[in-house]
């Protein structure tokens, strides 16, 4: 995955555009929907397998197709194609920008917005994280242990036989000196 399209941008200064990898939500008249997944480095915690700590935020953006266009579906990775946007708009808006962890392991802390825990359970956007290589059992377990079906809580019933008798233990008296 290192060489992949989904963790470079190439740039081409004579026509300012840069060409970026996003999953393809919807393909409306006037937009593309797109899903931009954004790995962020967290660097202060350490695995013990070596996993990189991050935080993961999932932008869901409109981009008008004005500005702009698919080049080519990345190969390989079901639902990612390389668009050509403006280079300004790449550098202007922060959800448009590329930021993935490109080597070795890696491990997501649980997101404090449930709105992108739900977004777990949605197909698309599974397929989404699956393809920039996101631990997809960590995905189904963090959004089971938000959404998933909650266990009926179990009550143990001891039996009850009026003619046992019970031993009521007295507690210990201390005096000073013991």
């Amino acid at each position: 995955m290192e060489n992949s399209p989904l963790l470079t941008t190439n740039y081409n200064p004579e026509t300012k555009t840069i060409d970026v990898a996003y999953y393809l939500l919807k393909d409306n008249p006037n937009t593309f929907q797109i899903i931009n997944v954004q790995e962020n480095s967290k660097g202060n915690v350490i695995w013990a397998n070596g996993a990189t700590d991050y935080n993961i935020i999932i932008n869901t953006e409109f981009l008008p197709k004005k500005w702009g266009e698919i080049v080519s579906p990345v190969n390989g990775i079901p639902g990612y194609y390389i668009f050509r946007i403006p280079y300004w708009l790449y550098k202007q808006d922060s959800n448009f920008q590329i930021k993935r962890i490109k080597d070795g392991p890696k491990k997501f802390s649980t997101p404090k917005n449930d709105d992108v825990i739900k977004l777990f359970g949605n197909k698309q956007y599974q397929e989404a994280l699956e393809g920039i290589g996101t631990n997809m059992d960590q995905v189904f377990r963090t959004y089971d242990s938000f959404f998933g079906p909650k266990p009926e809580p179990k009550t143990s019933i001891l039996p009850h036989d009026d003619k046992s008798e019970f031993t009521l233990y007295q507690p210990r008296k201390v005096y000073w000196g013991d």
